[in-house]
């Protein structure tokens, strides 16, 4: 720094010389803020890591309290500790919404798949087979037509029942498919009932009449355990119940069975006795599914005793 001691340059540069002398005196003292500032750095530092960790102890021990599971809170803490999320984080909800589901019994229905479809075919074509009696008798379009084809729909019902039986997907479909060939049957017993009314006109159809009201308890009874099976499934019934709600409809369609044979004349024996033979063997195959649920196991034949079949 150049100093001038002549009169006219002293007093030019002495503003000079203050200034000089005050910058000098700042660059002395700033030699020593870097130190203190790299201090309070690292009290920041260690103060912002002490309460990040003292906030996520306590955000996991909320949690753990809470309905979030305690896995889920420790995947919250090494998420923050790790990736240094924002601590806005830590707002989440401590509950959640439960949301709940139709649970299905885990059962297999496979063993009856095979005798149950059988058992819907034959339904269905016993069904249509009384529908081709009433149309013989005078009596096509009635209450006892529509009886028929609620016992066809209901075979159509039970036969898809069985093969979604085939699948462990498809025990909705079994539950529908059961309890909507329920409501076929019950309905085919109130159409049994107008029927009984319709026959009632005529005295000469008395006997027609008996057997429509003897007819009623075995289609109700039969409807009935067909919608117990559905409702067995869907609420976890163990699979054994379910089987002898299958056995207690096959035994009422078996009685049904024998009904239609006293539907018509010696002219309709052919038909009443064929459309008897369906069902009959409909009831038969729907017992057998009911047995395979059941555990039941058939006498397989001893010796050549299976040769005679």
């Amino acid at each position: 720094m150049a100093y001038y001691f002549s009169g006219e340059q002293n007093e030019v540069n002495e503003p000079r010389i203050q200034a000089d002398t005050s910058v000098a005196k700042w660059q002395t003292k700033n030699r020593r803020i870097p130190q203190n500032q790299l201090l309070v750095v690292i009290i920041f530092l260690v103060a912002t890591i002490s309460v990040e960790k003292w906030a996520v102890l306590g955000f996991v021990s909320t949690l753990s309290k809470s309905s979030v599971d305690p896995t889920m809170a420790w995947l919250y803490k090494s998420d923050y500790l790790e990736k240094k999320v924002n601590p806005s984080f830590l707002m989440i909800p401590t509950h959640r919404t439960l949301m709940t589901t139709t649970r299905l019994c885990a059962v297999s229905m496979k063993p009856a798949a095979e005798p149950l479809l059988a058992s819907g075919k034959a339904l269905a074509y016993s069904g249509e087979l009384l529908i081709g009696i009433t149309e013989k008798i005078g009596l096509y379009g009635g209450a006892l037509s529509a009886a028929g084809a609620n016992l066809r729909n209901a075979g159509d019902s039970v036969a898809q029942a069985a093969a979604s039986c085939r699948f462990k997907t498809g025990m909705e479909l079994v539950i529908d498919e059961l309890r909507e060939a329920g409501t076929c049957l019950l309905e085919g017993r109130d159409k049994l009932e107008t029927a009984i009314d319709e026959a009632r006109i005529d005295p000469a159809d008395s006997k027609l009449v008996a057997t429509l009201q003897a007819s009623v308890g075995p289609m109700e009874q039969c409807g009935t355990s067909l919608e117990q099976a559905g409702k067995g499934i869907m609420i976890g019934a163990p699979i054994n119940e379910i089987g002898q709600s299958l056995s207690n409809g096959g035994e009422a369609l078996r009685s049904l069975s024998e009904l239609i044979l006293e539907l018509g004349d010696h002219d309709l024996a052919s038909d009443t006795q064929l459309c008897s033979q369906r069902m009959k063997f409909a009831a038969d195959q729907m017992i057998l599914a009911g047995q395979e649920l059941q555990g039941i196991k058939k006498e397989k034949p001893k010796g050549k005793s299976w040769l005679k079949g």
